[in-house]
């Protein structure tokens, strides 16, 4: 063959590789370019889960692509994996450092407080580079407002954002948000909401945005009735299926609130707001381990370090010691040291000891005791409780009186609950009744009720409506008294007319009482009943109005405070069943969060009950957590 031919085949081979590969270059090209348009609209129709696989396989074969990295970072983002997202977003900014691409990369970096510095500072690489992007100045500004050092800078930034555009809704509602965090911005909130609303009467941040300023306002009910007009709407919004849960947390109906937040939190995992709500349906439902293993995937902001100080708290020992004195015109007056240490000893139970010394005074007889307690607590699930101690009392030179009881509450249903207990303790009323009196050799006295009782309460959160019904039956008994058998039925409704911060309730209730015989009467005959000395009428009825409130100043403080006043009848010795005569009480407590492991508890109590004593007791306790 000639060398002319050879080389002709040659070159004419090489020219038909030469043709394939760029045919076949073609048409991969070609083929990426109908993956990518696909991968398109799938986002486009919210399908970004399905175009993950898609665009992974094009960056495959195409690293370099930056828009393929680009979207392929953000909607890995948006399904939650970031660590994966990172390397593809952080590409693209470096390799064509536009202005979108950037704003992407600082947005995923932001999600985590260990790079949201980082996101910050390139952020205002950005702005410094072109001071007119509003996409920077907004995502700045909603990073910033999160941190309270920085949220006056966030605001100044978003309303920069939203002058540059004020038809911008979405940009108005942010800025509306942050806004709404401070009291003293919230006015200013309201008005952007209300702009908003006077557009677009439907708007669902706009009315869940209202409807919380309401709340935090403690105008609840109108806030459930804006939730209610959103949910209509749209039965799946978050923000106000999270914001009705806050509500009914605050209100105490912990167990319709978790029902409202478990689907939102499998639904989204990630989002903080509904985690802690969550958590805290759960610590009020007193299931601490499933509220502390949600908190621990969750920052350190304020309100997660405060639920998180309540669960060590709850979950682990303290030791308290306080001061509680009783003055009663010298009836029975007493100095009493109040010491416990209470220990976990499985989830959901508690072992608890107590030790009490005592000073008691009287008009004729001054002298002391030492009470020894212990109790066991137990919560097998969320809907029973039970709990049992065992006392002892003891009076030098006196013999020691043995006292307990033990208590199992039910729940049905939330809002029922089924109660029944039998307890023995010390009538705390006079000389005779709480240490005993020798007479000659015969020791007489050291009164104590032996009671049962069952109950019921109901509690209808949605209508701010409760009450509760209890029967109690049983024996007062003594060394060398006739037993005496005491029944009674207690009764109370109440109505919330605020459900939160402050909570205050409004209620009526009866109580009424009676005794076989007066205790105070001395009968003669074989067995004379010797005179007890204390209030145990044949006959107590009370009727009476009250008033309770709590709150809390800013974590540090949370206080409560409850008075009663009514008319009461009482058949005794020296009264007349027909005769009415006044009643009152008053209890005040303030719990001072001094540190995160150390409380001081102070309280005090007056109770007046016309014929029988006029108490006032103050209190006050240091407990410390370990």
């Amino acid at each position: 063959m000639p060398i002319s031919r050879a080389l002709s085949l040659i070159i004419l081979s090489l020219l038909l590789n030469v043709g394939a590969v760029a045919q076949a270059e073609q048409q991969e090209a070609m083929g990426t370019h109908a993956a990518l348009e696909s991968a398109k609209s799938m986002e486009a129709a919210g399908r970004w889960r399905d175009a993950i696989p898609m665009l992974q396989r094009i960056a495959t074969l195409d690293p370099s692509n930056v828009e393929v990295r680009w979207r392929l970072g953000r909607m890995l983002g948006w399904s939650g994996q970031r660590d994966h997202a990172l390397p593809h977003l952080r590409f693209a900014c470096e390799t064509s450092p536009t202005t979108e691409h950037c704003i992407d990369y600082a947005e995923t970096l932001s999600w985590s407080d260990a790079t949201r510095a980082d996101a910050q500072a390139l952020l205002r690489r950005i702005l410094v580079a072109d001071p007119s992007s509003r996409q920077a100045k907004l995502q700045l500004g909603r990073m910033l407002v999160w941190n309270a050092k920085t949220r006056s800078e966030g605001v100044t930034i978003l309303k920069e954002a939203v002058a540059a555009d004020p038809n911008d809704a979405d940009a108005a509602l942010t800025l509306a948000e942050a806004l709404s965090w401070t009291h003293e911005s919230r006015a200013e909130a309201l008005a952007i909401y209300e702009k908003t609303l006077a557009q677009d009467a439907n708007n669902g941040r706009a009315l869940t945005g209202t409807a919380q300023i309401l709340a935090w306002s403690g105008r609840t009910n109108d806030a459930l009735q804006l939730y209610d007009q959103v949910l209509k709407a749209d039965p799946k919004n978050e923000q106000a299926l999270r914001g009705r849960a806050e509500i009914l947390n605050w209100r105490g109906n912990y167990a319709d609130a978790r029902a409202l937040l478990a689907p939102l939190h499998t639904a989204s995992p990630e989002d903080a707001a509904t985690t802690l709500e969550l958590a805290r349906s759960n610590f009020g439902l007193r299931q601490y381990r499933a509220a502390q293993s949600l908190a621990q995937t969750l920052g350190s902001d304020p309100e997660t370090r405060e639920l998180r100080a309540d669960l060590r708290r709850s979950l682990g020992a303290y030791t308290s010691i306080g001061y509680a004195g009783r003055r009663n015109r010298q009836q029975l007056d007493y100095d009493r040291l109040e010491t416990r240490l209470s220990l976990p000893i499985a989830a959901g139970q508690r072992l608890t000891f107590g030790y009490r010394p005592t000073y008691l005074r009287t008009k004729t007889d001054d002298f002391n005791s030492n009470f020894y307690s212990v109790a066991y607590d137990a919560q097998p699930s969320e809907f029973v409780t039970a709990s049992v101690d065992f006392n002892s009392d003891t009076h030098p030179g006196y013999s020691t009186r043995l006292g307990g009881g033990t208590l199992l509450t039910y729940r049905p249903v939330n809002s029922v609950k089924l109660s029944a207990g039998f307890r023995r303790e010390a009538v705390e009323e006079s000389l005779l009744s709480q240490r005993g009196e020798y007479l000659g050799s015969t020791l007489a006295g050291q009164v104590s009720s032996n009671l049962a009782t069952v109950g019921v309460s109901y509690d209808n959160a949605a209508h701010g409506i409760d009450f509760s019904v209890e029967y109690s039956d049983g024996l007062f008994t003594g060394s060398h008294l006739d037993s005496n058998r005491r029944k009674g039925v207690d009764f109370n409704l109440g109505k919330s007319i605020r459900g939160d911060r402050p909570y205050i309730r409004l209620a009526y209730g009866l109580s009424y009482v009676s005794f076989d015989y007066d205790a105070d009467q001395a009968l003669a005959g074989p067995n004379p009943r010797l005179s007890g000395g204390y209030f145990s009428p044949t006959a107590f009825l009370l009727n009476y109005a009250g008033v309770s409130a709590s709150g809390k100043i800013r974590t540090r403080l949370q206080w409560t405070a409850d008075a009663t006043a009514g008319i009461q009848n009482v058949d005794s010795t020296t009264a007349r069943f027909a005769d009415s005569h006044f009643a009152s009480s008053i209890r005040t407590g303030l719990i001072w969060r001094v540190t995160d492991r150390d409380d001081v508890q102070i309280g005090y109590e007056f109770l007046n009950v016309y014929n029988a004593f006029r108490r006032n007791i103050p209190r006050i306790t240091w407990r410390h957590y370990f």
